[in-house]
């Protein structure tokens, strides 16, 4: 989600991952969720797996809807 202003914000379905160079920062994975989420619970399953759930998004006639997918994710290591 990124704030476009005090009350506007733009819903993305980017996958982010923290850069561990001298100052840490975010940068985009290269992976995306099937659909943009904003709020979403985030929640570690077994192995190596994350479980995205829920959260809201908003439809072009501006209608604030819940989301009630629940997306898995496998977590990869960099070397």
């Amino acid at each position: 989600m990124f704030r476009l202003g005090p009350y506007g914000y733009e819903y993305v379905n980017h996958i982010f991952e923290m850069a561990f160079t001298e100052k840490p920062v975010w940068q985009h994975s290269g992976r995306y969720l099937r659909e943009s989420k904003g709020f979403a619970q985030v929640v570690l399953l077994l192995g190596k797996r994350l479980g995205i759930l829920g959260g809201h998004h908003y439809l072009a006639d501006g209608q604030d809807t819940p989301v009630d997918t629940f997306e898995t994710l496998e977590l990869s290591t960099h070397p």
